[in-house]
């Protein structure tokens, strides 16, 4: 954001969000040509939701979500009836290292006593977001979302690059990577990989093969169903993060859970516009 106009109507913005409520947290960072290269906001509510159901995390980004082209970083959490709450927004310039440890760090600073509680950490197939994030949250689990496992390795198989392949033989490899994902054990999957390997030189497209044993075989710990559960409870993404929540909500049951979890924001004063909360970096 360089033009002068814009940039005033963002602080307005944050203003009026801060003046809502004063738990709304914003913050800032410039790049070092000082233009705006992160924006982060958490509400009042957002930061109550966290507090409450700390241990899991789904990090998303979005593409183009104005005329500058910038990014919206989504953190979502889950509440203990399994539905995903926001926790944390960052409108980044770029989807780069510099942008997402910025967000990360606001992240960290709005909720500075609950970030040892997290635990797992899911992600769809950004290979840099999940560097950074591992830097960043070294004992929590990064794992990758089943959905878009399978989604993104169609698309893959799909390239022209790899070849040209028919129908049905499109179908057996995709059929090959959904009993890959959800293997229940290592016999399986061994059975599913010989699968899609016997496929590929079958249909002569040895090189989408190679790919994925460079990227994707040596990281079965963060897609593969069994290898990614949690020793010795052999338990899904789903069935791991439902756990979690359940200590969570032990934990957090001396609360009134309509009271806390839906409480909307409140009307806007203008007395208290004064207590901008906005931290420029």
């Amino acid at each position: 954001m360089t033009n002068v106009d814009d940039n005033e109507e963002t602080a307005r913005e944050l203003a009026l969000f801060a003046a809502v409520d004063p738990e709304n947290l914003s913050s800032v960072a410039d790049t070092d040509c000082g233009e705006t290269g992160v924006i982060s906001i958490a509400s009042a509510h957002m930061r109550r939701v966290f507090a409450r159901f700390s241990e899991v995390l789904l990090v998303d980004c979005s593409h183009k979500t104005n005329r500058y082209n910038y990014q919206l970083l989504t953190f979502v959490g889950m509440n203990e009836f399994g539905e995903g709450a926001v926790v944390h927004q960052s409108l980044i310039e770029a989807n780069g290292d510099w942008h997402m440890e910025r967000a990360i760090d606001h992240f960290k600073r709005f909720h500075p006593t609950r970030i040892n509680l997290l635990q797992v950490i899911v992600v769809d197939k950004d290979l840099n977001e999940i560097r950074v994030l591992e830097a960043n949250f070294p004992a929590a689990r990064i794992l990758l979302c089943h959905f878009h496992v399978i989604k993104y390795l169609k698309e893959m198989r799909s390239k022209p690059e790899f070849g040209k392949i028919s129908s049905d033989n499109a179908r057996k490899i995709d059929a090959a990577v959904h009993k890959m994902v959800y293997a229940s054990s290592e016999h399986k999957y061994k059975e599913a990989h010989e699968s899609l390997k016997g496929i590929c030189e079958r249909c002569g497209i040895d090189r989408f093969f190679k790919y994925f044993e460079k990227n994707w075989h040596s990281c079965t710990d963060r897609w593969v169903y069994y290898a990614s559960y949690t020793p010795p409870l052999q338990q899904s993404h789903k069935q791991q993060i439902g756990e979690l929540l359940w200590q969570a909500e032990r934990r957090n049951r001396q609360f009134d859970v309509y009271g806390q979890l839906y409480q909307g924001v409140g009307s806007i004063r203008s007395e208290e516009a004064e207590r901008l909360r906005i931290q420029v970096d």
